[in-house]
């Protein structure tokens, strides 16, 4: 299995921008959440990864038998997204007009970025020289953000808007694998390099810093009000999931689960993410702010 079906990465070309840090809050901030179980009907293992402001979630899921689907969450209903031809198809975002982006892999296995439209529309599409493609957030401009991996095996972040492919880097830092970039309607654009948090807006490069202890910061997720959700690791095996909303920290923790990954957030507060027993299968949640 290639690597982008599994991970992610993301870099930012940008040349010699500003950066500042901007620091967290503390965990357990005000806001508070009541969490839900989020699972494909009939499904062993469920893992949300894109979620809209009118509440529609897409993600992916296995079967009884182990086998892997996309779906769709729209109107209180779950839909399989089986395309025919296609195999892994794995939807990561959708936008408020209901385009759904991801990616699918073929017969070697490797990743390839998929367009799904509000209409129907299908399209498969690959990054010029790239050996592997994966989308992973559209917004309601309908630019598109994801990852690729050039014929030497050096991963870049990509956008894609009104037909074209542009490659980005984050200066002097590492991309780091398993990890997405993501955009908002605003234009502020999240990613991972070199265990750090770092965001994009209006041309500033910031560095996202929640505490002065932990070794890993990733965002994953950002609303339309610029509210962040991602994971930050204080040690290797000690993982939690976040939200960084006006400065204030929040824990994001599956009540009982010794694993949370939040992976996306929508304008009314409310995260779709993945948790982990003591099996190690992946289960998906919702989260709702508990405050109205």
């Amino acid at each position: 299995m290639k690597r982008i079906l599994r991970s992610g990465c993301l870099a930012i070309l940008l040349g010699l921008l500003p950066s500042i840090a901007v620091a967290g809050g503390f965990l357990g901030g005000p806001r508070k959440y009541v969490y839900h179980p989020f699972e494909f009907p009939g499904a062993i293992s469920t893992v949300p990864f894109g979620l809209n402001d009118r509440g529609d979630v897409v993600g992916f899921y296995r079967d009884a038998s182990g086998g892997r689907h996309g779906f769709k969450y729209v109107n209180g209903t779950f839909n399989s997204i089986d395309i025919s031809g296609l195999t892994g198809v794995t939807p990561r975002g959708i936008n408020n007009l209901r385009d759904i982006v991801g990616n699918w892999a073929d017969a070697n296995g490797n990743g390839h970025g998929l367009i799904l439209t509000a209409s129907g529309q299908l399209q498969t599409l690959d990054a010029p020289g790239a050996v592997e493609t994966a989308f992973s957030c559209i917004d309601d401009r309908r630019q598109i953000v994801g990852v690729t991996i050039d014929q030497n095996g050096i991963e870049h972040g990509v956008r894609f808007q009104n037909g074209t492919f542009t490659p980005f880097d984050i200066p002097e830092l590492t991309l780091d694998v398993g990890f997405f970039p993501c955009v908002n309607n605003a234009g502020t654009l999240i990613a991972t390099g070199d265990g750090r948090a770092v965001i994009l807006s209006n041309g500033l490069l910031m560095f996202l810093t929640l505490t002065s202890l932990e070794t890993f910061t990733s965002p994953q997720g950002i609303s339309n009000r610029g509210d962040i959700v991602g994971t930050f690791a204080f040690t290797t095996s000690d993982i939690h999931g976040f939200l960084w909303s006006g400065g204030v920290l929040t824990a994001i923790e599956y009540p009982g689960a010794p694993v949370t990954q939040p992976h996306a957030i929508n304008v009314f507060g409310t995260i779709v993410g993945e948790f982990r027993g003591a099996d190690g299968v992946r289960h998906g949640f919702i989260a709702r702010p508990a405050d109205p």
